[in-house]
């Protein structure tokens, strides 16, 4: 995503190559104030390094575990020094490593996206410090980790939810409504940063692949960002699409309950960052949920919308002409 906000240009990198090409061949933007990494997976981090080569850039935001070696070690066992830990943590995400050094490298400052700090014109509303941490233990890039006892009762509780959930699942289908897998998406998933801004009056969250854990504390933490829930403008639907990110109750949260009938005019427009290649996303049941709710689907090809992560915010933003000033970043 490509954000103009009139003095502030931010990135928030799904196709690197797109930007590259959209940049170097009409020559804007020469500077991007903040580029954001939302987590860790190839298709978000992987052609990240030639954005930072081919642009001037203000800040990096990624988010790096080995930064908090200290608190991990007491969960992991092999590791008897921090230090140990941070060399191990660097290697299992080689993506993020790589991209840290040339940041440095190129003098580039890099800051943590953590709930509840300003980027530019966005806040962050996910992830909290002490989720993050959660995530990387229960990562399966992390698999030295002690794992915590169970106790029978906690068991008991997971069974019976797992049955219960698949029950309803059961009686979902029959009654010919919203059927989400049981199933939650990764770790890594779970990870990316959610974002939300108001520009010009319109309320835009940007999701990433974000799962239902990191959407439920998104919208825990929104009345503290300002952002009064349900009632988006401009969605971006988590994960090309995927059943495993979203859910009834977190859909009805975010943007609202199903409607009786499809509105003569859509109420938010939903974004699907998908490509040709990939025929199973978006999921029709997901592409499903966003019209019940009154919302308009695009994707980002397929569906002659070319490149919303690129460029059609920053057309947006100029034809409004929304001034913004862009908040400073600090370290975390």
């Amino acid at each position: 995503m490509l954000a103009f906000t009139g003095l502030s240009v931010q990135l928030e990198v799904e196709r690197p190559q797109c930007v590259v090409q959209h940049g170097l061949t009409t020559g804007n933007p020469a500077f991007i104030d903040h580029v954001v990494l939302t987590h860790n997976d190839g298709d978000h981090a992987g052609g990240l390094a030639a954005v930072l080569e081919s642009f001037r850039v203000g800040a990096l935001w990624m988010l790096r575990p080995w930064l908090y070696a200290e608190e991990l070690l007491p969960r992991f066992a092999r590791f008897t020094s921090a230090e140990n830990l941070r060399r191990r943590l660097r290697a299992l995400y080689p993506n993020i490593a790589s991209l840290e050094e040339l940041a440095l490298a190129k003098g580039i400052p890099i800051f943590e996206p953590l709930q509840g700090l300003r980027i530019g014109a966005f806040t962050v509303l996910a992830p909290s410090k002490n989720r993050y941490i959660e995530l990387i233990l229960s990562s399966d890039r992390t698999p030295e980790v002690v794992p915590e006892e169970e106790t029978l009762l906690e068991a008991f509780t997971r069974a019976l939810g797992n049955v219960a959930a698949k029950a309803i699942t059961l009686v979902r289908s029959a009654w010919g409504a919203e059927v989400f897998p049981s199933d939650e998406t990764s770790a890594e998933n779970e990870m990316s940063v959610v974002q939300f801004a108001l520009l010009n009056g319109h309320k835009i969250l940007l999701t990433a692949d974000s799962g239902r854990g990191g959407l439920d504390e998104a919208i825990r933490y929104a009345p503290f960002a300002g952002l009064v829930l349900p009632g988006i403008d401009m969605f971006q639907v988590p994960h090309h699409g995927s059943r495993r990110n979203v859910s009834t109750e977190i859909l009805n949260r975010l943007l609202g309950p199903i409607l009786p009938a499809t509105p003569v005019v859509p109420k938010f427009s939903a974004f699907v960052s998908s490509a040709k290649a990939d025929e199973a996303h978006p999921r029709k049941a997901v592409v499903r949920a966003m019209q019940h709710r009154g919302g308009s689907v695009l994707t980002t090809e397929g569906k002659n919308v070319y490149a919303f992560s690129v460029l059609s915010v920053i057309l947006w933003a100029r034809r409004f002409r929304t001034f913004i000033p862009s908040v400073s970043p600090w370290p975390v």
